[in-house]
């Protein structure tokens, strides 16, 4: 079966026509047969003629994934509006700024962890908030157009291909993602070279589908797959309990979703029996895998081929694509060749295009084939798209036999010392090790060298954490500057709502442990606040004693308890200045933060005091000692030094007091 029609209302209309009763489209509702889903889109798209959406109108679409999300965006195009895909994971107050900043007007809605929650009320804020009109809602939720009647669709008698159909919003991890336009003729003509780069029979496939719908791999997946007649299944969420049970369910044959799906899947259980006989092609999305990585997932997934391919939303979607004919060297260390059509090189700012084998910044051209644009940012735009080529911020080269090699994204190449470093090297590097079932690769302030090379890891179930050994095989095959100064290990990486690795929150957790470790180190020596020399003198006890008071206030101290520091702190300057001299000197001061106690700490070149000694017959000995909670008297270098220690209040965290006093400069 071949796509010949301009759009995707036409190209499943001749799906339809050759295979009305075979399964398109199963969801936790059941099965829509081809037929059934283009009577689901008809009637829809009757509905939402009915609700007043005309041409050029933007729709809001924010359900979870299902059925009838897949019906509601093939309606919404076909009546001539412009689909808005929302991330069902998003909040509320986000969501409303998104659908504000890209003109929404109306909203289709469904299932979704909010309305699970709370109902439709949950739709009605996000209404409100977007300044949505509540009779301009539309809800999804029970619809089974499989049993209403036929409806005849309002014919769209200028329907181009080209022109702006959708709207998605890019994945990053920036304060509110970007809003990228893109058409019809992209998704098509994605469908149509992904056959011929696969090298895929894709009729007759029944393909799991594990990404959100609102992101680029979820719709176009779906897309691409039903258009050639094929099966899509659609889970709701991607547990893996759920999606083997779908996979098992429904037999299914290719599964798509990001690697943390597939790893999760493999420790389901009766994962064996349950889910590896069935699959037979595997399209991993989101990163880059490894030939260790795909070794472990074809040997898992005995009867499957795994490809990796490389796409953008920017780039409508895919850049390069790997085929089932290729070397495993190929698909486990490439992304595949350039997609039919789109011309891939690679380029760098200085020196233009690049020849084979050099890296730099991939860049792709292919007029009409790529994003329309950012919907209203046009310095956006003219940042993205240069001279007709869209920049893809992402570094690679392409080696002899055509092959696209993925090195890393610009923005996050380490710079240590002057050496620019691939976090991608490293990752798999540390994929190798059989220990590792993910790995991240960070960046991290050095004073020294600028920044330092941080690597995280989730380790393979039942494998032992050990540090030292990892470094010392990643030295086996990395240059000594690139070997990284902290390896921290995770139980879970957190993922953004399209399940890639959040790389901004690993980081962000990265620096909050390293900051947490540097506290650490400087606590067990304790932390000096506040350091002077003073004279022996009765004149400096008071301001001294005030002073002491201050610093305890500062560190959380109630009243009553700094009442008692100053008291023991002015106590033992006047013994120590009324016994220890018979003439001038000097006292210094030490206050220092320790893991859980305030220390002060006199030192004075006086004659030897024991307070222990004068408990008995001093009353102040006996006063101050029954204010601190320890004394005790170190000597280094001949020197003595008094340490008066005071316990912190239970509500005091030292740990966020450092933090918020910024004290790790």
């Amino acid at each position: 079966m071949e796509i010949t029609a301009n759009t995707i209302y036409r190209a499943l209309r001749d799906v339809a026509a050759v295979r009305p009763d075979a399964p398109a489209i199963s969801d936790g509702t059941g099965t829509h047969t081809f037929a059934q889903l283009m009577q689901a889109i008809d009637a829809c798209s009757v509905e939402l003629r009915g609700l007043g959406v005309r041409r050029g109108d933007h729709v809001a679409l924010w359900s979870a994934n299902c059925a009838n999300w897949y019906v509601a965006w093939c309606a919404i195009m076909h009546v001539g509006a412009i689909a808005v895909l929302l991330n069902y994971n998003l909040p509320t107050e986000d969501l409303a700024e998104l659908m504000k900043r890209t003109d929404v007007s109306f909203l289709v809605w469904g299932d979704t962890k909010p309305v699970d929650r709370r109902g439709p009320e949950a739709a009605a804020e996000l209404a409100s908030l977007a300044g949505v009109a509540p009779e301009r809602t539309f809800d999804l939720r029970g619809r089974d157009y499989r049993i209403a009647p036929p409806a005849a669709a309002p014919e769209d008698d200028e329907e181009l291909p080209d022109r702006l159909s959708f709207i998605i919003f890019t994945s990053g991890t920036t304060a509110l993602p970007k809003p990228v336009m893109i058409s019809q003729y992209c998704y098509l003509c994605d469908a149509r070279g992904f056959k011929t780069a696969s090298e895929l029979d894709v009729a007759d496939t029944t393909l799991c589908l594990c990404a959100p719908m609102f992101h680029c791999l979820g719709s176009q997946c779906a897309t691409k797959y039903i258009l050639y007649g094929s099966h899509i299944v659609m889970p709701r969420y991607f547990k893996p309990d759920s999606v083997a049970e779908y996979i098992e369910r429904y037999k299914c044959d290719a599964l798509a979703a990001v690697g943390t799906v597939f790893t999760s899947l493999m420790e389901v259980e009766g994962f064996k029996d349950r889910v590896a006989p069935y699959i037979k092609t595997g399209f991993v999305a989101g990163s880059v895998i490894t030939q260790t990585q795909l070794m472990r997932y074809e040997t898992a997934f005995e009867n499957a081929t795994f490809l990796n391919a490389y796409g953008q939303t920017e780039a409508a979607v895919d850049i390069a694509n790997p085929s089932v004919n290729d070397p495993v060297v190929k698909r486990a260390s490439t992304v595949g060749r350039p997609f039919p059509g789109k011309d891939v090189r690679i380029f760098d700012e200085g020196k233009g295009f690049l020849p084979i084998g050099e890296i730099g910044e991939i860049v792709v051209r292919d007029a009409g084939r790529v994003m329309l644009g950012y919907y209203k940012m046009p310095e956006e735009n003219a940042k993205t798209v240069v001279n007709g080529w869209l920049h893809t911020g992402d570094l690679g080269y392409i080696d002899v036999d055509g092959y696209v090699h993925l090195s890393g994204r610009i923005k996050e190449i380490i710079i240590k010392g002057g050496e620019n470093i691939s976090p991608m090297e490293i990752e798999k590097e540390l994929l190798r090790l059989d220990t590792v079932a993910e790995a991240q690769v960070v960046g991290a302030p050095h004073p020294v060298y600028g920044e330092t090379v941080v690597a995280c890891v989730v380790m393979r179930q039942g494998a032992a954490f050990d540090e030292a050994a990892m470094l010392a095989e990643l030295g086996k095959s990395l240059a000594s500057f690139k070997l990284p100064s902290h390896i921290f290990r995770f139980d879970e990486f957190p993922h953004t709502d399209s399940g890639k690795i959040d790389r901004r929150l690993v980081t962000a957790q990265v620096l909050t442990r390293m900051r947490d470790g540097m506290i650490r180190e400087r606590l067990s020596e304790g932390l000096s606040v506040l350091k002077f020399t003073m004279k022996n003198t009765s004149y400096n006890i008071m301001p001294v004693a005030a002073l002491v008071e201050s610093v305890a206030e500062r560190v959380g101290f109630g009243p009553e308890r700094r009442a008692d520091i100053r008291f023991a702190a002015e106590n033992f300057l006047s013994e120590r200045i009324a016994h220890a001299y018979g003439t001038v000197g000097d006292i210094e001061l030490d206050i220092r933060l320790m893991p859980s106690w305030m220390r002060l700490s006199f030192s004075d070149d006086g004659l030897p005091y024991d307070i222990k000694r004068d408990e008995a017959t001093s009353r102040t000995a006996r006063e101050i000692l029954a204010k601190v909670d320890s004394f005790s008297v170190p000597e280094a270098g001949g020197k003595r030094s008094y340490c008066l220690d005071f316990f912190y209040d239970a509500s005091f965290d030292i740990h966020k007091y450092m933090e918020e006093h910024e004290r790790l400069e």
